[in-house]
């Protein structure tokens, strides 16, 4: 399009109009367009390299990030409870675009990114006791069946401090949905599509009690427990709305 352009412009038909463009005013027109086009094509280039960074926009156009882009542990790091310091190298695995602490009893990883307000979602199966921390303050509970009776340590209790709110864990081996929305200190979670917990306010951390949580809430890492029974998870995500 650019080459036949180029020749139109160099050879342009014998009107009075055309005729009264000196060359210098055809010269500019054509590298003029010439940029614009190179510009177009850029911005095309620029879009998809964006694309494959790890972050995508909703229909809102709030941006989405990839925790976890299916490959490796870019963006992660070793994590003890009360320390900031990496406690080694990452010992979990992946197959498949699945990430697993298939040793068992390994240390939890930490997103290298703190995080205040935002929406997270993931996928995960276990064969047992496990857990995903937010902001590294509270416990998201992963568990196998624990009776009728659901308590905060049942899968989908916010550990030592609240039960969901209703029963949607899928059969041992399927794969869980979980989208957690975290506004200061209170918690909304669904799922599988349903909600387990509507705004609960978290007034302390699940470790300590008696560490308060000051309001607004402070920055922390996404934390995934490793130190307990065998835990799967894919398509982690997240949306900072702060």
């Amino acid at each position: 399009m650019i080459e036949r352009t180029i020749r139109y412009i160099e050879r342009p038909p014998k009107s009075g109009i055309v005729h009264a463009m000196n060359r210098a005013m055809i010269r500019t027109m054509t590298c003029a367009l010439v940029c614009a086009c190179l510009a177009v094509w850029g911005a095309g280039i620029a879009d998809a390299e964006g694309e494959s960074a790890g972050e995508s926009a909703d229909e809102s156009g709030a941006v989405w990030v990839d925790l976890f882009n299916g490959e490796d542990f870019s963006g992660w790091r070793t994590f003890e409870r009360g320390s900031s310091a990496e406690v080694g190298e990452i010992t979990w695995t992946i197959t498949d675009g699945v990430m697993t602490n298939d040793a068992g009893t390994i240390p939890d990883i930490a997103t290298r990114t703190e995080y205040g307000d935002f929406e997270l979602r993931y996928e995960y199966k276990a064969e047992g006791n496990s857990g995903v921390f937010l902001r590294g303050l509270w416990e998201i509970q992963i568990n196998k069946p624990l009776g009728d009776k659901k308590t905060s340590r049942s899968d989908g209790g916010l550990y030592s401090l609240h039960p969901p709110l209703a029963d949607a864990t899928k059969p041992m081996g399927e794969w869980n949905s979980m989208v957690v929305v975290v506004e200061g200190g209170k918690i909304t979670a669904h799922q599988n599509g349903t909600l387990i917990h509507d705004a609960q306010e978290c007034k302390s951390t699940t470790w300590n009690h008696r560490l308060k949580t000051p309001l607004p809430g402070p920055r922390g890492p996404i934390v995934l427990q490793g130190d307990h029974e065998r835990v799967w998870f894919r398509n982690i995500k997240i949306k900072p709305t702060d």
